[in-house]
Formats: C-alpha cells, sequence, structure tokens
C-alpha cells in the first residue's frame, strides 16, 4: 500500500513535519510555559507587596489596641468613671501624641458620654446608645473593631475601637485620614493602586478620599481566601466600567481588608511582551522553514513538473523541447535522454506516417478498382440482359444490377473520401436515389420523393449491407407500390437518422398499394436478402402494412475512431 503517491506529497509531509508541527508543537509549549512562569511572578509581585502594605496598616492597628489597653489601664488606676477628672491630662497627652485617634470617649452602661480626651463639654451627657460601636460593643478583654460610620461630631467617616471598663466601654475614635495616607503613597504602574475595606466591604482607605467620604461599599473585590480566585486571591473584576486584576488580604487584629488593584491590561503587559517576543521568534523560524521548504521545491519539484510536461509533450506528438538548464546533474541528464527520445521518436513517426500514406494510397486504389469491377460486372448483366426477350429475365437482370450498383457505390465513396474506414451515409442516399429514380423513370411517374436524412458516418461494414437494405426496400416501392391506373399521390419516404443509445434508423414508407398482391409470393428474394442483412448488421426489422407499407430497420453503430 502506498503511502505518497507523489513527490509533492513527500515534500509536503517532510515540511509539515519539519516545520510546521514542530513550531506548533514548541509554540504551544512554550506560550503555555512562559504564560505560566510569568502570571505566577506578577502573581508572586503582588502578594508579596499586598502583605508589606498589609503588615504596615495592622501595625497602626496594633498600636492603636496598644494605646487603647494602656488608657484603660490608667482609668481604671484612677477608679474608673470617678477617676476621669483625674487621669485627664495623662490621656489628653496621650491622645495628643497619637496621631490614629481622634479621641477617646468614655460611656456608661447606658452609652451617655461621661468623659471625651481630649475634653469636649458639647459632648459630655450625649446618648450614644444607638451608635454601632456602642451596639457591638466589647464584652471581653479584647477590643472591638467597628464597621465604618459617619461621626456626629466631624460629620466625616469614622470607626472606633472600644473595650470595657467595668460597668462602662472606654471608645477611641479613628482618624481614618491615616489610612488614607499611608495607601496614597503606594502606587503600582499607572493604574494600581491600594484600598482599604472594612467588616462590612465599606472603603476607608483611598488614594481617592471620595469613595472614604462616599463610602462607598464595593463587594466584587476578591475576599481574603476566597477558594473561587485560587493562589494568593487572585481575581479579575469590573471597578467604575474597568477590568482589574487584584487580590486581598486581612488587616489584623482589625478584621479589615486590604486590597491592591491593577488594570488588567496593564498587570498582563509583562506576559503579554514575553508572548509577542515568542511569538515574533516562531514566526521568525516558521518563514525561515518555509523559505527553505520553497528552496527545496524550486529546486527538486519544479524540474520534475518540467519532465512531466515534456511527457505530456511527446504524447500530443511534440518531440522539440527547449534546453534549459536543470537544478541537478541527475535531472539535466534525465532531461537530456528526454530531448534525445524526442528525437527517435519524431523519426519513427515520419517513418511511420509515409507508409501509412501510402497504405492509404494502396487502399484508394484497391476500392477503385473494386468499383470499376462492379462496374464491368453491371456492364456484362446489362449486355447480357440485351440478349434475353424475356421481361422477367431482364427484370431479374436490372434488379441484380442495382444491387451491384449499391455496392459498387459504397467503395466509390470511400476512394474519394478522405477517410478510408467510414462513409457518409447521408450523401450516399441521395446518389443512390438518384440512380434508382433515373433507372425506373419514378419522376416520368409522379412519384415525389419525401426524405428526411442526417449526414452519419457509418464503417464500410455497415455501409455495404445497409445499402443493399436500402435498395430493395426503395425497388421495392418504386416497382410495386403505385401500379398503373393508381389514384392518390404517390409518395416515397425516406428517414435516416441517429437515435438515442448510439443506434441508426433507416425508414422506407410509401402511400401505395400496401401489401404484396395475391399474384406476388409472400417471400421474394429481396424479402430474404433484406432479413438477412438486418441479422448482419445485429438489427431489429419491423414491416407495416397500414396506408402503405412501412418498413424499419433500427442497428447499433459501431465506434469509428
Amino acid at each position: 500500500m502506498k503511502i505518497f503517491s507523489s513527490l509533492k506529497q513527500i515534500l509536503l509531509f517532510l515540511y509539515l513535519f519539519s516545520t510546521v508541527i514542530p513550531l506548533l508543537f514548541l509554540g504551544g509549549v512554550s506560550y503555555s510555559t512562559l504564560r505560566r512562569v510569568l502570571e505566577q511572578q506578577v502573581l508572586e509581585t503582588q502578594h508579596l507587596l499586598s502583605r508589606e502594605i498589609a503588615s504596615r496598616v495592622s501595625r497602626v492597628a496594633f498600636e492603636a489596641e496598644n494605646v487603647l489597653t494602656y488608657a484603660r489601664a490608667v482609668l481604671l488606676d484612677a477608679g474608673g468613671i470617678s477617676g476621669a477628672d483625674h487621669a485627664q491630662p495623662h490621656l489628653e497627652r496621650l491622645v495628643k501624641n497619637y496621631d490614629f485617634f481622634r479621641g477617646l470617649t468614655l460611656l456608661d452602661r447606658e452609652g451617655v458620654v461621661r468623659a471625651s480626651f481630649p475634653a469636649n463639654p458639647e459632648q459630655a451627657g450625649v446618648d450614644m446608645s444607638r451608635q454601632p460601636f456602642f451596639l457591638e460593643r466589647a464584652t471581653g478583654e479584647k477590643p472591638l473593631w467597628s464597621r465604618a460610620f459617619v461621626s456626629l461630631e466631624t460629620g466625616s467617616p469614622t470607626a472606633t475601637i472600644s473595650l470595657p471598663l467595668n460597668e462602662s466601654v472606654l471608645v477611641g475614635f479613628l482618624d481614618l485620614s491615616v489610612l488614607g495616607s499611608i495607601v496614597s503613597g503606594i502606587r503600582l504602574g499607572e493604574t494600581g493602586f491600594v484600598l482599604v475595606r472594612d467588616q462590612v466591604q465599606t472603603v476607608i482607605a483611598h488614594p481617592d478620599p471620595s469613595y472614604v467620604q462616599e463610602m462607598r461599599n464595593i463587594v466584587q473585590l476578591p475576599h481574603p481566601g476566597d477558594p473561587r480566585y485560587g493562589f494568593g486571591g487572585i481575581g479579575q473584576f469590573y471597578l467604575d466600567g474597568r477590568s482589574y486584576q487584584g487580590l486581598s488580604v486581612h488587616i489584623e487584629p482589625s478584621g479589615w481588608s486590604l486590597s491592591l488593584l491593577q488594570e488588567s491590561a496593564e498587570a498582563r503587559a509583562p506576559v503579554r511582551m514575553m508572548m509577542v517576543t515568542a511569538l515574533a521568534v516562531l514566526v521568525t523560524v516558521f518563514f525561515s522553514g518555509t523559505l527553505i521548504s520553497f528552496y527545496l521545491y524550486w529546486r527538486i519539484l519544479k524540474p520534475v513538473k518540467r519532465l512531466v510536461a515534456e511527457t505530456e509533450q511527446i504524447s500530443s506528438g511534440e518531440y522539440r523541447f527547449a534546453g534549459e538548464a536543470a537544478s541537478f546533474r541527475e535531472v539535466e541528464t534525465l532531461h537530456q535522454a528526454f530531448i534525445s527520445m524526442g528525437g527517435v521518436l519524431e523519426a519513427r513517426e515520419q517513418a511511420l506516417r509515409e507508409s501509412l500514406r501510402e497504405k492509404e494510397v494502396l487502399l484508394q486504389e484497391v476500392h477503385h478498382r473494386v468499383k470499376n469491377n462492379f462496374q464491368m460486372i453491371i456492364s456484362l448483366l446489362n449486355l447480357q440482359s440485351l440478349q434475353v426477350p424475356q421481361e422477367e429475365a431482364q427484370q431479374a437482370f436490372m434488379e441484380a444490377e442495382g444491387r451491384i450498383r449499391s455496392m459498387a457505390l459504397v467503395h466509390e465513396k470511400i476512394y474519394r473520401s478522405e477517410s478510408l474506414s467510414h462513409v457518409n451515409f447521408g450523401s450516399y442516399i441521395g446518389d443512390i436515389l438518384q440512380e434508382l429514380y433515373l433507372a425506373y423513370s419514378a419522376r416520368d411517374r409522379g412519384i415525389v420523393l419525401d426524405s428526411l436524412v442526417e449526414e452519419v458516418d457509418l464503417s464500410i461494414t455497415e455501409a455495404i449491407p445497409c445499402g443493399l437494405i436500402l435498395n430493395e426496400l426503395v425497388t421495392n416501392v418504386l416497382k410495386h407500390a403505385y401500379p398503373p391506373g393508381f389514384e392518390g399521390r404517390k409518395v416515397l419516404g425516406i428517414v435516416f437518422r441517429k437515435v438515442p443509445s448510439h443506434k441508426a434508423e433507416l425508414l422506407v414508407w410509401d402511400r401505395g398499394v400496401g401489401a404484396v398482391t395475391s399474384g406476388e409470393r409472400e417471400f421474394s428474394l429481396g424479402q430474404t436478402l433484406v432479413e438477412q442483412l438486418a441479422r448482419q448488421l445485429k438489427g431489429e426489422l419491423s414491416v407495416s402494412c397500414s396506408e402503405g407499407r412501412k418498413t424499419s430497420l433500427l442497428f447499433p453503430l459501431k465506434i469509428i475512431a
């Protein structure tokens, strides 16, 4: 079983398996590996940076808890609410020295302000029992971080840390601008930034202060530890109509989260750059391989195609080729062999043509002599008929002359035509009808010819029996169809044409007396001859005697070369 049927297929196979498939495999592996490595590097960079920033914010949060714990201890030493006035100067200095606190407030069990540091007479007696930091106040020793809310005093967002103090609560109000100053100083590329959200995803720190002032709630960002985002919490999402890539981490001990965000296009820029570089390398290698393949095509396949074209020239009878140089020595040797072979074939063809021409001349002479011999036989029969007084004998001689004349006419047509293998039977019908009309004085008797004749070529083995059949049928019409005293239109109909299935049809009809009369033999010599010749042609003979006589012959045509 052949795998390759042409040299072109072999070269294409080599091109595919030496250039295209290795490049596709190498490109796929390289793309997958480079993309995975680069994306891992970007992820690790963002993860480390977010952890570093989160640790800075966590230090501030831990310091805030420590400060609040220290203030609680001071108040406990002073006796709680009753000793608040005594601890006032010390706590005011503590708040003043620590920027993250706006102030400290001491609430009783009902949520009413009993003291504030620094002192603010306007806050004394204010009921804060409905504030989130009081409703969610701590009951143990661990500070409780509240979610962001709008401060009644400043009208801006804030958050608190609260600690229980006996039956009262010590609340520290945070200055969120401290967090804003931390995140504003961090930029990641052109579009990267950092934001901080509280426990309910409300923004409490952002490079754009309007996000904090409006207390925007952003829930579409990845949550720390969310398994949907895989390692490091990396995710992709839309924010303000832009596509971002980022991750989130916890900020201990506050319960807040820090998100590091960067537009997806910029985050993937290093990956895209490396992919473009790798693609450029692959394209370069691909085009190099393609050029090499086309070079091999030019050097190998083109000369082979030229040899195929020269072979086709030889098949069409052209034996002279251009002396174009070949690419390889072996191919050039083969090309020269083709040129030599062409010269030999041309000489042999010329000799065969001359021999064929001689045979054609000889065959024409044979047909000419056969025609002349037939003509001589006709003349002898004619002379013999003049020596016989009986009318029936003369009629028999006349019919024999007609049959011989039909055969002689075939040979005459052959030697007068360009082809010695076939006869134009349409032209033959016209000639034989002319002679029969003349022999039986058909025009003088008023017999009209109605013919539909196509020009169909018949071989000599078909033309002679078909011509004899035509002679017999026409002779029968001219002799018997219209006897003396016949009244009516006298017509001789001839149809000869090609029909489907590569067959020919010969139809002879008249409007005469129809079937043979009682005074004639039912099976005459002519009828027997027609039937035998029809069998020789392997044809189908049919006769109809209604409204005259109609004889049809349908026979297969031989294929003429």
